[in-house]
């Protein structure tokens, strides 16, 4: 029995699940949680290029 027509019948009507689930992996690793805590927790770090637009979220800016 061919089950290719049932494959992509299913995958055409739960595709978005394919990428939400990517996505769901990526912040619950290790490896994420890790680069955005070093974002969150030096913030005025000089190497980090994207330290600069959290200080607003952060509530660090000067005056």
């Amino acid at each position: 029995m061919d089950f290719t027509p049932i494959i992509i019948q299913v995958l055409s009507t739960l595709w978005y699940l394919i990428p939400l689930a990517i996505l769901a992996i990526v912040l619950k690793s290790p490896w994420f949680k890790g680069v955005m805590g070093e974002l969150i927790a030096n913030p005025l770090h000089q190497n980090c290029k994207h330290a600069k637009a959290l200080e607003p979220l952060l509530g660090l800016e000067e005056n």
